[in-house]
């Protein structure tokens, strides 16, 4: 109990004791806060996840290995244009037949402009990395695009951050060139170049010179 000359805390004029019981709204307002905290938590678990960064990162001047990057930080326009910039010197300089006229176009639509410094949404995040995806799908190194196909719970309008950005753009060609993902004796860099290797079976015909008899089959 206060002493009865004591004032009561809370009163106007008067700041609460430490320790006073929280109101109605604030617990309401803690409660709140720590959902949201937790959402947040499930979100952005995959991306703290990730580990690693490719090397090519570290090659193509991505990330800087000796810094400490913020993944939660919002990313802006000019970061995610310079991954995918970077992103598509990879593919043209490692995938056979290089990235793909869908992805030059992209890269060639890039501004310079003061909106670099604008925030990306996830919706515009998803656009950009989609066509790289569509490459890879195309080539045999992924069967799907890094996020879910549902689209009910999607929240596109959400800001993007900088570990979702590097999280769609993880992937790395180095390993997998090298591989024999089908088991037919071919690197998959060979697989992968239809200029070098046709999977289309071939049928011939032998015949003899003098008479024309098959031969073979």
């Amino acid at each position: 109990m206060n002493a009865p000359d004591s004032p009561r805390p809370g009163r106007s004029g008067v700041p609460a004791a430490t320790g006073a019981c929280p109101s109605r709204r604030d617990r309401r307002s803690h409660q709140t806060e720590y959902l949201l905290g937790v959402l947040l938590l499930m979100l952005v678990l995959p991306v703290v996840a990730f580990g690693a960064y490719p090397q090519w990162w570290i090659d193509r001047g991505v990330v800087i290995s000796s810094t400490t990057t913020n993944d939660h930080a919002a990313v802006n326009q000019g970061q995610v244009k310079h991954l995918a910039a970077k992103a598509y010197d990879e593919l043209q300089a490692k995938l056979p037949g290089g990235a793909s006229s869908t992805l030059t176009t992209l890269i060639g639509s890039f501004t310079t402009t003061n909106v670099n410094y604008q925030p990306v949404t996830i919706g515009q995040l998803k656009n950009v990395a989609k066509p790289f995806y569509d490459r890879l799908i195309a080539v045999g190194y992924t069967n799907a695009y890094p996020w879910s196909a549902t689209t009910s719970d999607d929240n596109d309008h959400a800001l993007g951050n900088i570990g979702q950005a590097k999280y769609a753009f993880g992937w790395d060609l180095t390993i997998w060139l090298a591989s024999d993902s089908d088991g037919d004796g071919l690197p998959n860099g060979v697989d992968a170049d239809p200029l070098t290797y046709d999977h289309t079976p071939v049928s011939f015909i032998v015949t003899h010179p003098s008479d024309g008899t098959t031969i073979y089959p």
